[in-house]
């Protein structure tokens, strides 16, 4: 019996990057919001652990967060060595890009695993796991729309765009990732020491009316400006977004991808025909 997933991205609809704690990591302050692109992951129980369609995001499969969440939740369940599952993955979302595509694995993979196995176990339970894995998991288990604090993985439900956002349909979202890679722990190393910012008064308009234009012209992300300045790819294709119709254009997580909010779908997918050959990834996607 084969079970399949679907494993969605997510953009950072806000995200400020407090004080260093004294693990050594950054708080967070983000809103999450899942979308309707994403790859796909399926499985079957197996005699061992293996992995098959990942070849091109980390050769060895041991480093690839769908053993790694598989191999977590078989230790943590004291498993039979000869109980395993076989995954494959289909690979659409872009490694290093901001739009959580290993951590929405890793939390599908997590989700598999409980049901081939049989494990019974609840959300909640899964949900403790998931920072050993990485700071976003857990919002995949939960999806939608979530604030998160802490390194990301303490959560709260947010409430949703509506469908009718801004008097019209749900706003349209660009996918762009340039031909770079932004390594997470540069971008921590290089924020600037002088930002600000409006976290609670972001929160206070997005509760009060999700997805208007007040909530949006008050989101920002700390890591925009030092990622912008230091690769040029971005920065020019940003420059090129503001060309465009869009409403609000953002980086997404640390990047490299920014995301780009059209009123009109045509207008995204006439800027997608126009800008996608300067990407290795680009798509057209909408809340979910």
């Amino acid at each position: 019996m084969q079970s399949t997933r679907f494993c969605p991205a997510k953009i950072n609809l806000h995200l400020e990057v407090g004080q260093k704690r004294s693990d050594g990591f950054h708080s967070i302050f983000t809103l999450f919001h899942s979308l309707d692109i994403g790859d796909t992951l399926k499985a079957r129980a197996d005699k061992n652990i293996h992995l098959q369609g990942s070849e091109t995001v980390t050769p060895n499969q041991e480093d690839n967060l769908i053993i790694k969440a598989a191999r977590l939740l078989h230790r943590e369940c004291a498993l039979a060595s000869d109980q395993g599952i076989a995954f494959q993955i289909e690979k659409k979302l872009p490694a290093g890009a901001g739009l959580g595509g290993g951590s929405s694995n890793a939390a599908m993979a997590l989700d598999l695993c409980n049901e081939i196995w049989k494990l019974g176990l609840s959300r909640n339970q899964l949900l403790a796991l998931a920072p050993k894995l990485g700071a976003d998991v857990a919002f995949f288990l939960k999806g939608k729309c979530c604030y998160a604090s802490g390194i990301g993985d303490e959560l709260s439900d947010a409430p949703e765009i509506p469908k009718q956002s801004l008097g019209l349909a749900r706003p349209s979202i660009l996918i762009l990732t340039p031909q770079v890679h932004v390594d997470t722990a540069w971008a921590y190393r290089n924020l600037k020491s002088n930002r600000t910012g409006s976290w609670e008064a972001f929160k206070e308009a997005w509760n009060l009316a999700p997805g208007s234009l007040k909530a949006f012209n008050l989101a920002q992300n700390h890591f925009e400006q030092p990622v912008c300045e230091h690769f040029s790819e971005i920065a020019e294709l940003e420059k090129e977004l503001q060309k465009s119709s869009a409403f609000k254009i953002m980086l997404s997580g640390s990047g490299a991808s920014l995301y780009a909010l059209f009123l009109k779908e045509e207008d995204a997918f006439s800027e997608l025909a126009r800008l996608q050959g300067l990407c290795r990834y680009a798509a057209v996607a909408h809340f979910t």
